[in-house]
């Protein structure tokens, strides 16, 4: 549990400096990109939808974040027979792109923090049942093709990701964590402002 917290509070600072250091070192450029709409992920054992909002930093850098709920089914891939519930939590992180404007290929890093609460059944024996709460922190990699529609007023894109689940804190029996592949999409309303 310590070298837990220990992992979790450096994790936490990293984060921070990164995001920091990141938005400190972008260069001024003409205009802004903000992009604000729907994110949507997908992965074995849940769903991610939420409001994403993408700050341009330059013409192929930007920084984001998402504020979005986990609807979780772990089935009997879980450290319990049964693990289903929800959370909610958000998300910081950093996009590169490969094409001016914030599109076409890009890669980039990001990490979610969830709350989360998950009704467990275990068949062992006689049957038990309980509630976990537990604190996720999911970094991940992620990677994927932005398109510009409606004359550039729209952007869309598919995308990938892997990283890890990882139960930061838990209050009742453990559930469970570890790799954790995504699929999704992201469609959102872009908007471009001078720089100041």
């Amino acid at each position: 549990m310590m070298l837990r917290k220990q992992f979790v509070t450096k994790f936490l600072i990293l984060s921070i400096l990164l995001f920091t250091g990141i938005q400190a070192s972008s260069a001024q450029e003409d205009e802004k990109i903000i992009d604000i709409g729907f994110e949507f992920q997908a992965y074995p054992t849940g769903l991610l939808p939420g409001i994403k909002a993408t700050f341009g930093l330059d013409s192929r850098n930007a920084i984001h974040v998402r504020a979005g709920f986990n609807l979780i089914n772990h089935r009997d891939l879980g450290v319990q027979d049964s693990e289903k519930g929800w959370g909610g939590g958000g998300t910081i992180g950093y996009e590169h792109y490969f094409g001016d404007n914030l599109t076409r290929w890009f890669v980039g890093g990001r990490s979610d923090f969830w709350y989360n609460s998950i009704n467990w059944e275990s068949n062992i024996g006689p049957i038990v049942s309980g509630n976990t709460k537990v604190f996720v922190i999911q970094p991940t990699v992620i990677g994927g093709y932005m398109f510009e529609l409606g004359n550039g007023n729209i952007a869309f894109a598919p995308t990938l990701g892997f990283g890890f689940e990882i139960n930061a804190a838990t209050n009742g029996a453990e559930v469970g964590q570890g790799p954790i592949g995504l699929i999704g999409f992201v469609f959102a309303k872009r908007t471009r402002k001078a720089a100041e």
